[in-house]
């Protein structure tokens, strides 16, 4: 919410330095494009961030990506959105709900995602040929890749059954929906900069692993489990747009 506050606000501001020129033009997009590459921070959802025994300890993360429009009419178009979301590990929230005596995290959470933008803008031209500024909405249905960190665990037998404890990953994928949405200032109708506000709606979803143990005579055991949650986030982007036949 608090970027769209912005968003209005910058608009809002932009308009009233120039009433007379400002025109809306949905025609501005027609048969043309853009590439924005983006980045940012992205937040993870109460579940995700969670230190809590039901929680998957994430903090807070970076974001990167690289989309592809086209405008079909009427600034309604399709394209194509490819990019990560990278999170780190609270370690010592970790820790101490683990209590391990030794402890080694390998990595982060790690996002990939492919996906189908369905795009709307709403150009706004304040100086003909010279400066535009466009809202718009974006949904992004697509496929997402998620992986969890590797961690090595050790105990004290006293205290634990085991005393050597492993966590690996196991690759996953399934599907996902974003909406997005934000502000574009653009410039002589061939580059431009972007705001935008992000989230990827909730839903649950399951991770594999492997566990590998060891008790104190030595005997290994191994199994899989899996992690059953929501690793869903919410992130605010900046980036670099480029126009293409845009006249």
């Amino acid at each position: 919410m608090k970027s769209l506050y912005i968003n209005l606000f910058i608009l809002v501001a932009l308009v009233s330095i120039n009433p007379v020129c400002a025109q809306l033009d949905f025609k501005y997009w027609d048969g043309g494009g853009n590439i924005n590459i983006y980045g940012g921070i992205t937040y993870p959802s109460s579940e995700f961030s969670s230190t809590s025994s039901t929680g998957l300890f994430a903090k807070n993360g970076f974001q990167f990506g690289i989309e592809a429009n086209y405008i079909i009419k009427n600034g309604i178009g399709i394209g194509l959105d490819v990019g990560g979301d990278w999170f780190e590990v609270d370690q010592q929230a970790f820790r101490d709900y683990a209590n391990p005596q030794t402890m080694n995290i390998k990595g982060g959470y790690s996002s990939t995602y492919l996906g189908l933008n369905i795009v709307t803008n709403i150009p706004i031209i304040i100086v003909e040929n010279h400066f535009t500024v466009n809202l718009f909405a974006v949904g992004t249905p697509g496929l997402r890749g998620m992986s969890i960190p590797a961690i090595d665990l050790t105990y004290d037998e006293l205290d634990n059954r085991y005393v050597e404890v492993s966590y690996r990953p196991r690759a996953s994928a399934s599907g996902y929906f974003a909406a997005r949405g934000g502000i574009q200032l653009l410039f002589k109708n061939a580059f431009g900069l972007s705001f935008s506000y992000k989230r990827v709606m909730r839903n649950q979803r399951t991770l594999d692993y492997s566990v590998r143990s060891f008790d104190a005579l030595g005997v290994l055991y191994e199994d899989e489990n899996f992690l059953n949650s929501y690793f869903n986030s919410e992130s605010y982007q900046v980036g670099l747009i480029f126009l293409l036949g845009v006249d």
